[in-house]
């Protein structure tokens, strides 16, 4: 039986604005205690803005995760859904007990329109998955070792301030804040190289009452330098970033030798 799935809230602009209100929160030292560690990995290394775990301000270590298996297909293929706030599906090729396997673009989709993903959004996410199809080689897939616990990334959290620093110079966030709040590390490549989603806000209009946010995607190299003029993608369409993350992925050489 088909589930119907809904949104609990919109994409980027609410779950950002929650970070920046948390700017003096820790942080946290969660650890994923659920029945679904493949899917746990899955989901936050494979969308953009995942921190691992749900921050608040009353519980130190954060919270877990939604996450439900909604479907499996004949070959072990898992459609499931992963939100942190804001409700992704997602689908894992597979897993071995030690990597979790998926492809690296095009594995989740939210729906920006309305609460309902609908079941047409909800096919094509398994089109593209190759669902119910024999299942494809290794080579084919990103893989990532299945955790309990999403790092904080390779980059050293000074580099990661003069980075943030040199996109956003007019910035007034202190350095606690833009680690805590604004710096979300997506996931590193089989050579090294890094993704991180930087954001900014700022308030607009007459009477400033409006938070306008940007949201930048920002690539260090395997030796962990960084070029400002190659290695910054501005997020254009915050609900469906795939195929333009994807280009500036490809043009920088992820998964390919240095």
């Amino acid at each position: 039986m088909k589930k119907r799935v809904f949104l609990s809230t919109t994409f980027f602009p609410i779950m950002f604005a929650l970070m920046f209100l948390l700017a003096c929160f820790p942080q946290g030292k969660f650890e994923y205690e659920g029945d679904y560690p493949a899917l746990y990995t899955v989901g936050a290394y494979s969308t953009l803005g995942a921190r691992g775990f749900i921050r608040d301000h009353h519980v130190a270590e954060g919270f877990a995760p939604y996450i439900e298996m909604i479907e499996m297909d004949s070959f072990g293929r898992v459609l499931f859904s992963y939100s942190e706030g804001v409700l992704f599906l997602v689908i894992m090729q597979k897993s071995d007990g030690e990597y979790a396997y998926f492809y690296p673009h095009y594995n989740n989709i939210l729906n920006s329109s309305g609460r309902l993903i609908s079941d047409e959004d909800s096919n094509a996410l398994k089109d593209a998955n190759s669902w119910n199809q024999e299942m494809g080689e290794d080579e084919e897939f990103d893989r990532v070792r299945i955790v309990r616990r999403k790092d904080d990334g390779p980059i050293a959290d000074e580099q990661v301030i003069n980075v943030y620093r040199d996109i956003f110079p007019i910035t007034n966030s202190t350095d606690r804040q833009i680690l805590f709040n604004d710096v979300f590390y997506f996931r590193t490549d089989s050579y090294g190289r890094s993704i991180y989603l930087f954001t900014w806000g700022t308030w607009v209009g007459v009477n400033e009452n409006v938070y306008e946010k940007t949201y930048y995607a920002v690539l260090f190299q395997a030796d962990h330098s960084f070029d400002i003029e190659s290695g910054v993608l501005e997020i254009e369409y915050q609900y469906n970033y795939q195929t333009e993350l994807r280009l500036f992925m490809e043009a920088n050489g992820w998964n390919t030798p240095p």
